[in-house]
């Protein structure tokens, strides 16, 4: 029996397990580093709940409810139904009031991220919860949930990555765990032993420092303080025009703020996608050049935009004329040139979206506007992984304002990027990661 277990569960989850049985707990908190194995057993002790509130329902005459809550409907979904989906070769799909029926019992599946999910939640009665991601919750729906597991018995597990020790889910819970009522456990990703060893290694390798490193490996719910992108380094994050040209660049795209405040210079900011390198998992990026400039109305910009599409359409343009004649050995038709230019697809202008008049512009103008993903702790960490990784490259002679901003962006005492010296930087991480999201979409 112990070898069968030893095979399905690492010995910290073993622990885990050993509590949910033993322990009479409300709340179960299960927090970490990634790929520490928190999720995974927890999905197994939701299951064992159900099971056993499906038996207790048959004897009872009963239909139990329950709660399952996730940043969203679709990201419980993928991180739960679809991992239980695979694991036990079970169907588990959605009826159009999100809510699934198994064991007998009914789950009912709501997004916690915001205060307009509270209202759904409001009225019901569950003998249980499973919170995914809970620190990402509103902490409203959050304490919710908690009133709404109200039959004699019920219990909450969650699980969720630290963040900063000021959270109300650490100073509110974590902090008052007793072991009893609140049960609290951390996870390592080094407790995860059925992980290769050296995978292991390269997580921590490529895992930006400071505040990412602190609190997604060492499982710290931390401060983030000092430098934002430590991982900069100029001596290889900078490369030049020349070497930028020898890259085989498959896609460009453009991140804008516009700059709305005296001293916050508007900016465009142009981004290239390198095509897949054969024997690699992930692509190269580079930040092309800048445009920053203050106290410019829409007729520059307008203008601005229109001359640097024109200018890297048709560089993709000649760049793919020079791979095909390249590879064929013989040079293009017209015609063939012109077939090239007509099949390029419109580039991509990732906007900051809350001045809608000035994207109305830009899309008269004949611009392929979207709205940028302008999640802030979100995109941040895309860059700083980037930058760990060596994936993104930066032209030094086009970037005096990123040069500037690099090395003062910093964290306030807030935990919060200090807002300042982000005019370049803001535009920077709508171009690249509205992109990645994009690249990166589910739908459920």
């Amino acid at each position: 029996m112990s070898n069968a277990i030893d095979r399905l569960y690492t010995p910290r989850q073993q622990d885990i397990l050993k509590q949910y049985y033993e322990n009479d707990f409300f709340l179960m908190i299960n927090s970490g580093s990634v790929r520490g194995g928190k999720t995974f057993v927890n999905n197994d002790i939701f299951l064992q709940e159900i099971r056993y509130y499906g038996k207790k329902g048959q004897l009872e005459g009963k239909k139990y409810k329950y709660i399952c809550a996730g940043t969203s409907i679709g990201a419980f979904y993928g991180n739960v139904i679809m991992e239980s989906n695979s694991k036990y070769g079970m169907d588990i799909v959605l009826d159009k009031y999100n809510s699934f029926e198994l064991f007998g019992v009914k789950i009912t599946v709501f997004g916690h991220e915001k205060i307009n999910d509270l209202n759904k939640i409001i009225g019901l009665t569950a003998v249980g919860a499973y919170i995914n991601e809970a620190s990402k919750a509103n902490k409203a729906v959050f304490d919710e949930i908690m009133k709404r597991c109200s039959i004699r018995g019920a219990r909450i597990v969650c699980d969720t990555n630290p963040e900063s020790p000021s959270h109300w889910l650490y100073t509110d819970y974590i902090l008052k765990a007793d072991g009893k009522r609140i049960v609290y456990n951390l996870f390592l990703i080094d407790d995860n032993t059925f992980l290769d060893k050296d995978y292991i290694e390269n997580v921590k390798k490529t895992t930006p420092s400071g505040v990412f490193y602190k609190r997604k490996i060492l499982g710290e719910w931390c401060m983030a303080e000092g430098a934002i992108y430590e991982d900069f380094d100029p001596d290889i994050h900078y490369i030049t025009y020349e070497e930028f040209l020898t890259k085989d660049i498959e896609k460009i795209y453009f991140g804008v703020d516009w700059g709305y405040t005296e001293g916050h210079a508007g900016c465009i900011t142009v981004c290239a996608k390198e095509v897949l390198k054969a024997g690699e998992e992930e692509n190269n990026y580079y930040f092309i050049e800048e445009h920053a400039r203050e106290k410019q109305g829409s007729k520059y910009w307008i203008n601005k935009a229109l001359e640097m599409n024109e200018k890297y359409k048709k560089f993709l343009v000649n760049h793919k004329i020079e791979t095909i004649e390249k590879i064929s050995g013989r040079e293009l038709s017209d015609y063939e040139k012109t077939g090239i230019e007509q099949e390029l697809e419109e580039l991509v202008w990732y906007c900051d979206h809350e001045n809608a008049e000035k994207i109305d512009e830009f899309r008269n103008a004949g611009l392929y506007v979207q709205n940028a993903n302008k999640s802030v702790d979100n995109g941040i960490e895309h860059l700083c992984e980037l930058f760990k990784k060596r994936r993104l490259f930066v032209v030094r002679e086009n970037v005096d304002l990123f040069h500037r901003e690099i090395y003062l962006y910093i964290w306030g005492n807030d935990g919060k990027p200090k807002k300042q010296f982000d005019n370049c930087l803001d535009s920077v991480r709508y171009g690249f990661f509205s992109e990645h999201k994009k690249q990166n979409f589910w739908v459920f």
